[in-house]
């Protein structure tokens, strides 16, 4: 009878322990699956009932159904569900009395996520805040606070206006790569030493917004999305920045290119202008080479300043004068030219009506030298060849082109003698008329022609005949 009575004791306490496990696994299974699905608010609801038949947590796994086990651990995942809901203050007081319980720290995976998911929410946390006393552990918590309502409609516009302002910051930096891919920016990359870390500080702060619109957008977080829009805006400005700042240094070196282009066609012009002056200037100082000795004397002074001026002309293009200076030499040059030939002009008119000196140099009264390479032999020239070397030697080109006006049909050499001479006098008067008569050039060159045709081994002799025609000559 005894030992009945015992064995009715013992299965009437048994019973009811039997019954209370089974309700608080069911609840905590249920909550487990509602977790796994991402329904936090129902999750919560069921391990707040289970907490409510058994709120202390085991170091050992449970058996939830069919082979499955978990561990126990109702605070820890009841701070999960506030935590995902944006209750970060609900979730650090769960999880408080979860880390004082000691369970969770004998199973290494939950207890990891527990403080990954407590340092976020950490940060989440703008200033910080008392913590509550941890729920009790053996009395029912009191009713769950209602889950605030989202604001779908503001949430929708919050992420509309974050992909917008990430798209124009995406724009911004696929213009810096095209520039940096344009071989005419090299320079200015090279000039602008600061924007390599404003470029990498942009695309820090695009890729935390494109992070954040993920975020928010998952978990309806309206402070996340409006993050992703403000570091979308500065990335966007970081960019723009940029390639404002690139195009305006591009501009700028393009400017400076562009005028360096211009000013050395600016001295080129002058270059070649100088050149022709010079030739002129050349001209009349040949002719004032045979005027007599009295008549030379009289412009000595300006015929020293002039060649002067042509000595310096002749050094301007291994210098770095400026246009301007080139300006000067060129006026300075022309005006000295015209000023000399003036006078020249003057002595060998006064020099006409002079008596002729009884000595005359061999060399100008009876033949025309060439080339040292093909030296011309004695010649029999005659008179109205004569006449024309002598004319020439005074650099009195019209007088050449009147005396050879007509030299004939002959291949001889005297022919080509006189072509040479009238050849190169025509030149020198088509230089000296600025070769403005086309006319006169082209005479030149058909003298030149028939020079050749009447003999081809003469040329034109370095110490007698210009650069300019020695030039001219062998172009042809």
């Amino acid at each position: 009878m005894r030992t009945l009575l015992r064995f009715f004791i013992v299965v009437m306490i048994a019973v009811p322990c039997v019954v209370w496990a089974d309700g608080y696994k069911e609840s905590y299974g249920k909550a487990i699956s509602k977790i796994e699905n991402g329904k936090w608010d129902e999750a919560e609801q069921l391990i707040r009932a289970a907490i409510a038949d058994n709120p202390s947590a085991s170091t050992k796994k449970m058996r939830l159904y069919g082979n499955r086990t978990k561990p126990y651990l109702p605070y820890f995942h009841l701070g999960l569900t506030l935590f995902e809901q944006g209750d970060c203050q609900g979730a650090m007081q769960a999880w408080a009395t979860a880390e004082q319980q000691g369970a969770i720290q004998s199973f290494s995976k939950e207890y990891k996520q527990f403080n990954q998911k407590r340092a976020e929410c950490r940060q989440r946390m703008p200033t910080p805040t008392a913590t509550r006393p941890p729920l009790p552990t053996k009395t029912p918590t009191p009713r769950p606070t209602p889950t605030p309502k989202i604001d779908f409609e503001k949430i929708r516009r919050l992420e509309n206006k974050a992909k917008v302002e990430i798209a124009n910051a995406e724009k911004a930096a696929a213009e810096v790569r095209q520039r940096h891919g344009d071989s005419s920016y090299e320079a200015v990359w090279l000039s602008m030493s600061d924007a390599p870390s404003r470029e990498s500080e942009a695309a820090n702060k695009l890729k935390q917004a494109q992070s954040s619109l993920r975020n928010g957008s998952s978990k309806k977080d309206e402070s996340q999305l409006d993050q992703a829009f403000q570091l979308a805006e500065q990335a966007r400005k970081s960019y723009e920045l940029v390639v404002g700042a690139a195009d305006s240094k591009h501009s700028e070196l393009a400017a400076s290119e562009l005028e360096k282009q211009v000013m050395e066609a600016a001295r080129n012009k002058l270059f070649a202008q100088i050149e022709e002056r010079s030739t002129a200037a050349q001209g009349a100082l040949n002719r004032a080479s045979s005027l007599l000795p009295e008549s030379r004397r009289s412009i000595s002074a300006q015929e020293g300043e002039l060649k002067a001026a042509v000595r310096e002309a002749g050094r301007i293009r291994s210098s770095s004068l400026s246009v301007t200076q080139l300006e000067e030499i060129l006026s300075t040059l022309d005006q000295g030219a015209k000023s000399f030939g003036r006078l020249v002009a003057q002595a060998i008119e006064a020099d006409k009506r002079r008596p002729t000196p009884t000595a005359i140099p061999a060399i100008a009264a009876t033949k025309v030298p060439v080339s040292p390479a093909t030296p011309l032999p004695e010649v029999d020239l005659s008179e109205k060849l004569r006449s024309a070397a002598g004319a020439f030697l005074r650099s009195d080109y019209e007088s050449v082109v009147g005396e050879l006006e007509v030299i004939g049909d002959s291949k001889d050499r005297e022919a080509a003698v006189a072509y040479l001479l009238r050849g190169a006098a025509g030149y020198y008067i088509y230089l000296e008329n600025g070769k403005q008569d086309a006319e006169i050039e082209q005479q030149a060159r058909n003298d030149v022609d028939s020079c050749r045709a009447a003999d081809a081994s003469l040329t034109p002799d370095a110490e007698i005949f210009s650069p300019a025609f020695v030039t001219f000559f062998s172009g042809l």
